[in-house]
């Protein structure tokens, strides 16, 4: 009788410490290609035969998971391919992991989780997937946001593939990307079709000033008003501006540089500037108006900086008289 309540014990504490986690595994019951086939072992893994970019997958029709912070996929063994995570609905997620991931997780923090269809899980190679379980995690009470800081979100991961068999991409120990390129060839990352709407522009940023002329390229519908955002030669960040854009349904994104180079990318994301509320021409939000302010004027139009408050005298674009108009408070000595 001890043992049986010793037992019981340790499952009730199981259980308990798990309360914030909802299984899916089981839910997961067809997939994308008919060449693909999953099964579930002795040791109760599933496990999945992938070929690239087909997807095991679940539907669930019109699920509310607007209670639940992100989607959690564990593996029993480390994979031996990148691996993709996928929502469909009110919310299109795509998470990446490149191999050798043990797990994988979606947040879902900025999106709209009332109506998800369909998840799935794609593999970017042919490969043996051994899935341990995938889960998604309730959501609990969150820090308050702090307003004066930008939001950012790492996609570096995802650039995994290029537009020209002679180019190649090699992760380094720190988790940059060494690129080797051609002409206008390509680094690029498959997204699926995200929104992109919640953000203000997608930055890269390289190790050494560029020697080439690099081009960022957001893809998606062949009709969409997409962004493309050009650096000549000598910069170390390029960052591709969303406002004006339609940025609703993204396919693919594309680094691309102008001559055959070697680039070490450090980082890759996408960002959101905080909205912040300051006196007129407070630019950089540090609480005065002055030549610092024109700086960053000069640096939003340059597109080295994005600022929400660089339209200091919202006519609805950012140029010279914004800069004349910080010029005219300084000498009112506002």
């Amino acid at each position: 009788m001890k043992k049986l309540s010793t037992l019981f014990a340790f499952l009730l504490c199981a259980f308990v410490a798990n309360a914030d986690e909802v299984d899916i595994t089981k839910n997961f019951s067809y997939t994308w290609n008919s060449q693909e086939s999953f099964s579930t072992n002795d040791e109760q893994v599933v496990v999945f035969e992938a070929v690239q970019w087909g997807g095991l997958a679940c539907w669930l029709g019109e699920a509310d998971w607007s209670g639940y912070e992100k989607l959690v996929v564990e593996f029993a063994e480390a994979t031996t391919v990148g691996v993709q995570i996928l929502t469909q609905g009110t919310a299109a997620i795509s998470q990446y992991a490149a191999a050798g991931a043990t797990s994988l997780e979606a947040s879902f923090d900025g999106f709209d989780m009332t109506s998800i269809s369909q998840v799935a899980l794609q593999a970017d190679a042919a490969g043996t997937i051994y899935i341990r379980r995938i889960y998604l995690v309730e959501a609990g009470e969150k820090e308050p946001e702090d307003p004066t800081a930008a939001k950012t979100q790492d996609i570096l991961p995802k650039f995994t593939g290029t537009w020209n068999p002679a180019e190649s991409i090699k992760t380094n120990d720190d988790g940059s990307k060494e690129y080797t390129t051609a002409a206008w060839g390509g680094m690029s990352a498959w997204l699926g079709g995200v929104d992109w709407s919640a953000w203000d522009a997608l930055v890269l940023e390289f190790a050494e000033a560029t020697t080439t002329k690099t081009k960022v390229a957001v893809l998606g519908d062949e009709d969409a008003n997409l962004p493309v955002k050009e650096a000549e030669a000598g910069v170390t960040k390029i960052e591709c501006p969303f406002a004006g854009y339609d940025v609703t349904n993204v396919l693919q994104v594309a680094l691309q540089t102008e001559d055959a180079t070697v680039l070490t990318i450090t980082k890759a994301y996408l960002i959101k500037y905080p909205q912040a509320e300051g006196k007129t021409g407070d630019v950089n939000s540090d609480g005065k108006v002055d030549i610092s302010d024109i700086v960053a004027v000069i640096n939003h139009i340059a597109g080295a900086d994005q600022y929400t408050t660089a339209d200091v005298n919202a006519d609805d674009k950012v140029d010279i008289s914004d800069i004349v108009a910080i010029i005219n408070i300084i000498a009112a000595g506002e």
